[in-house]
C-alpha cells in the first residue's frame, strides 16, 4: 500500500493541485500560492497591492477578478497535506524526483510568507486588514496547523529545514 500511495496516489494528487487532471474541478492550491507569492514580493518592493472580499467560502472565475483568490478558504491545507505525504513517504523509500517535486512546491510556498511570518493565501491575496479577523470561519489557525504537521514530517523525511522555519516563523507571529 506504501508503493502504492509514493507511486500513484501522490503523483495524482501533485497533478490535482496543480489543476492537471482532465476533467476535474480546478483545486487552484498552486495557483493562490504562486499568486500570493507576487503579492509578498510587492509588499516587501512597498508596492501598492489591491484589496478583495474575504466573505465567502469559496471564491471562482464566477464571483471574483482574475488576479483574487480563487478556490476554498482551507485550500491551503491541501498543499500541506500532500508535502506532509511526502514527507513520510520518504521516510519509508528515498525518491530523489519527488523531493525534488516537493522542494520546488516548498519554495512556491515559502515565498508567499510575508516578512512578518503571516502565511494564508485567501488574505495575502485579498485582504492584509482582514487577517485574523474571523478564527472561526475563514480556517487560518486549521491551515497553520497541516503547515506545522507538513513541516514536521518533511524534516523528518529528508533533514531539510526550509518549510520548518517557514512554519516556526507563522508560530512565532501567532
Amino acid at each position: 500500500k506504501l508503493e502504492l500511495v509514493r507511486r500513484e496516489v501522490i503523483p495524482y494528487q501533485y497533478d490535482a493541485l496543480n489543476d492537471a487532471v482532465a476533467g476535474a474541478d480546478k483545486s487552484y492550491s498552486v495557483e493562490n500560492f504562486i499568486k500570493a507569492g507576487k503579492i509578498a514580493e510587492k509588499i516587501k518592493n512597498g508596492e501598492s497591492v489591491p484589496v478583495y472580499p474575504t466573505d465567502k467560502w469559496c471564491y471562482d472565475e464566477k464571483n471574483c477578478p482574475p488576479e483574487a483568490f480563487h478556490g476554498w478558504v482551507f485550500q491551503d491545507s491541501d498543499v500541506y497535506k500532500w508535502i506532509e505525504a511526502v514527507g513520510f513517504s520518504l521516510i519509508n523509500h528515498p525518491d530523489e524526483e519527488l523531493e525534488k517535486r516537493a522542494d520546488e512546491l516548498i519554495e512556491i510556498v515559502c515565498a508567499a510568507q510575508l516578512p512578518d511570518g503571516y502565511l494564508d493565501t485567501l488574505f495575502i491575496i485579498n485582504d492584509r486588514d482582514a487577517v485574523f479577523t474571523n478564527l472561526k470561519d475563514r480556517h487560518e489557525l486549521y491551515c497553520f496547523g497541516h503547515l506545522a504537521e507538513a513541516a514536521v514530517s518533511y524534516y523528518k523525511g529528508t533533514g531539510k529545514r526550509k518549510l520548518l522555519d517557514c512554519a516556526l516563523k507563522f508560530a512565532d507571529l501567532i
